[in-house]
């Protein structure tokens, strides 16, 4: 026996500095009709096949995702991942439901079960299905009737379905109140089929508490508060009418360089769409068939998606990319002219040299006023440095004991920014968000010098292409406290991107 040593020196052993904030994915999401995606959900894929297993290989939603998956960027890149949630444009709440996972396939498995019990919470409601008789079975529809003609004897709207495109059995609670949690629970009597019915964590299934959102707006805005996790966003289906498109352009101007809204025109229609969108900030209008077939408003989106910002150089024009599966929408100089004089719309474009066609998308611009990041790339590379910015300045926020409001709190915040080769400026010299060396007009040197208040600063944009500096404020609260806030600013010089080259030939 003795006194134990921790009497003298006790030693408490950890790691520091561990918190990590993950950066946005600016990836693509689209919002689908399907009750395959239920609503108050964001569904991630990774791999083709996975929409395929979802959605069928027919369906809009696998033809949009082999567009976006299938394009290799000139940087040999491609997107790594596609999102889907719900939306609906009918004025009608989605109800609570259940997305099954891999199930038991095998009617004659199914077909030894006489006494089969599944139970479900779905709020307060506990629903228990039991002395479930599937022994008359003769197809995977006759068990989800079965258990669809138990649950309906306690909620009488409510659907069991069986998918055979995607081997998953479904239920949507219709007539129960939404939102409300859904989950499986053991079932505590007869022949637990949950797992056979997919209807487990394990197996993959997803659970929707349903919405009672209203709109397409209201959904797009619940599935942003369920996941961030995305550069730019689609609707699939019909053409949503002119206000609906105006309700979530103006939103989306409200997010501040956070979003593409990539909206579909037609020849028909661009004009008098630019006419009433042209000042919303992130709004993408390109060009597409009558009916739209092909997708063209996802050209945005594709080239985002594909964009890897760990990759050297990787900011890269959204103009003059040729993306399979699309085929021009303009190939004459007159209507050309016509859109690009007057408007920022894009078009999948045909030119031609020496006999070739060359196909392209063009122009890459966005709407927006004067203050906005009007081209493709300038603006998807700030929305990655915003990105950046955030994770980094929450990693320091978690993992630091304090970041005092002084000289020494300022510091520290310039450092997270400017610190080392992991900080957002030194990789976004690395990937081209910031360009050094390029000259500024008058009208820019004098507006650095303004912002600043540095008449040198604009040397320092010029020469290395940015300048921060960073300053502790304080605010006052209604609730009495005051609020310390280190506020910083960075000028930095954006990418700009060719878009034309011209020249002289001249001979003597």
């Amino acid at each position: 026996m003795s006194i134990s040593i921790k009497k003298y020196v006790d030693i408490t052993s950890g790691v520091g500095g561990s918190a990590a904030v993950k950066e946005r994915e600016l990836i693509l999401r689209l919002f689908t009709k399907d009750t395959k995606v239920p609503a108050g959900v964001v569904m991630e894929f990774t791999d083709l096949n996975d929409v395929a297993t979802t959605f069928g290989t027919t369906s809009e939603e696998y033809k949009r995702a082999a567009l976006y998956f299938g394009f290799v960027s000139k940087m040999i890149t491609k997107a790594k991942k596609l999102s889907f949630a719900h939306y609906n444009d009918a004025s009608a709440p989605a109800s609570p439901a259940i997305v099954g996972g891999t199930a038991l396939t095998t009617i004659a498995t199914w077909k030894a079960i006489t006494d089969g019990s599944v139970r479900i919470e779905v709020g307060p409601s506990d629903y228990l299905l039991d002395d479930l008789d599937f022994s008359s079975a003769a197809a995977l529809a006759d068990v989800a009737g079965t258990i669809q003609t138990k649950l309906q004897t306690i909620l009488i709207g409510a659907t069991v379905t069986y998918d055979g495109t995607g081997q998953k059995f479904n239920a949507s609670f219709v007539g129960h109140d939404a939102p409300a949690a859904v989950s499986v629970i053991a079932s505590g009597s007869g022949a637990d089929i949950a797992d056979n019915l997919g209807w487990t964590t394990a197996k993959g299934m997803v659970t929707s508490p349903g919405s009672n959102a209203m709109t397409a707006l209201d959904y797009i805005i619940e599935a942003d508060e369920i996941s961030d996790n995305y550069g730019s966003f689609a609707c699939c289906g019909a053409a949503l009418d002119h206000d609906v498109v105006q309700s979530i352009a103006a939103w989306n101007n409200a997010q501040n360089v956070k979003y593409q809204y990539l909206v579909p025109v037609t020849k028909a229609n661009y004009v008098a769409w630019y006419g009433t969108l042209m000042s919303y900030s992130g709004c993408a209008l390109t060009i597409v068939n009558d009916g739209n077939t092909e997708f063209d408003e996802m050209i945005p989106g594709i080239i985002l998606g594909s964009t890897d910002y760990n990759q050297r150089n990787a900011s890269q024009n959204f103009m003059f990319q040729q993306v399979a599966g699309f085929t021009p929408k303009v190939d004459s100089n007159t209507e050309a002219n016509d859109i690009d004089t007057n408007t920022r719309v894009n078009y999948y474009g045909r030119t031609k040299n020496a006999g070739q066609p060359i196909d392209l998308y063009q122009n890459g611009y966005l709407c927006g006023t004067s203050t906005s990041p009007l081209q493709m790339n300038v603006y998807a590379n700030e929305q990655w440095f915003k990105s950046a910015a955030v994770a980094v300045l929450m990693t320091g926020l978690l993992s630091l004991p304090i970041i005092p409001a002084t000289e020494e709190g300022r510091a520290i915040v310039i450092s997270l920014l400017n610190g080392g080769d992991d900080a957002p400026i030194p990789r976004a010299l690395f990937n081209g968000t910031i360009k050094a060396e390029k000259d500024l007009t008058v009208t820019q040197k004098a507006y650095v010098t303004q912002v600043t208040g540095d008449p040198l600063a604009w040397h320092q944009v010029q020469s290395i292409g940015w300048w921060l500096d960073a300053q502790v404020l304080q605010e006052a609260q209604t609730n009495g406290t005051i609020k310390y806030v280190i506020d910083y600013t960075l000028v930095y010089s954006k990418a700009d991107a060719v878009n034309k080259i011209t020249g002289r030939d001249i001979l003597i």
